[in-house]
C-alpha cells in the first residue's frame, strides 16, 4: 500500500501515521495496530497489542509544485472577423492557473503533408494574452514558415496537426501533445 503526499506548506509537517491490521489465525480473527520502530513490545509487558504509538514522518516542502495542469487547447478557429474563436486558445481547462510565457509553450502546426506552416518557441512570449478566447492576441491562421504567397499570409481552410510541448512538467505530463485543430472562414 502506497501513499503519496506532498507538502505544500511552507515549513516541514509531522504526520502520525498508525496502521490496522486484522487477520485470521486458525479461524480466530486476530487485530494489531502498528507502532513506531520495530520493537514490538516496547514496554515488555508481554502484549505488544498495548504498544501502539503512531510513526511520526517529517516531510520538508516540496521544492516545486508537480501537480498536473489540466491544459486544454482549442481544437478549431474561425479568424473571419466575427470576434469569436479568432486564435488558437491554450489554457487552463479549470481556470486555477494562469499560462504564461514562464511555462516556455512551444507550439508547431502542420499542414496535412506533414509541411510545417506556423512554428513558435514560446507562445505566451509571441501572444501575451493566448488565453483569452475573446483576445485577438493569439496564432490566426497566418504561415510564418515554409513555402507561402507573399500577398495571402494566411492558410487554407483545413485540418492541420500540432505538436505543443512545455519545460514545464506540469503541462501535458512533460510530453510533446499532438493532437488535430481545423481552420473555418
Amino acid at each position: 500500500f502506497k501513499v503519496k503526499v506532498i507538502n505544500n506548506d511552507l515549513e516541514a509537517q509531522t504526520y502520525l501515521n498508525t496502521v490496522n491490521g486484522t487477520a485470521l489465525s486458525n479461524s480466530k480473527l486476530v487485530s494489531d495496530k502498528s507502532n513506531s520502530g520495530a520493537i514490538a513490545d516496547k514496554n515488555k509487558d508481554g502484549n505488544p497489542g498495548n504498544d501502539n504509538e503512531p510513526t511520526g514522518i517529517t516531510i520538508k516542502p516540496a521544492s516545486q509544485d508537480t501537480s498536473a495542469v489540466n491544459v486544454i487547447v482549442f481544437s478549431g478557429i474561425t479568424p473571419n472577423g466575427d470576434t469569436r474563436n479568432e486564435v488558437l486558445i491554450i489554457k487552463d481547462k479549470d481556470n486555477n492557473v494562469t499560462l504564461t510565457e514562464d511555462d516556455n509553450i512551444s507550439v508547431y502546426i502542420y499542414n496535412r503533408w506533414g509541411h510545417l506552416v506556423f512554428e513558435t518557441e514560446n507562445y505566451f512570449k509571441t501572444y501575451p494574452q493566448g488565453t483569452d478566447a475573446n483576445s485577438p492576441n493569439g496564432w490566426d491562421a497566418t504561415s510564418n514558415t515554409g513555402v507561402r504567397v507573399e500577398k495571402d499570409k494566411y492558410i487554407a481552410d483545413g485540418t492541420y496537426y500540432y505538436v505543443i510541448s512545455s519545460t514545464n512538467p506540469r503541462l501535458f505530463g512533460g510530453k510533446p501533445y499532438v493532437n488535430f485543430i481545423t481552420v473555418k472562414r
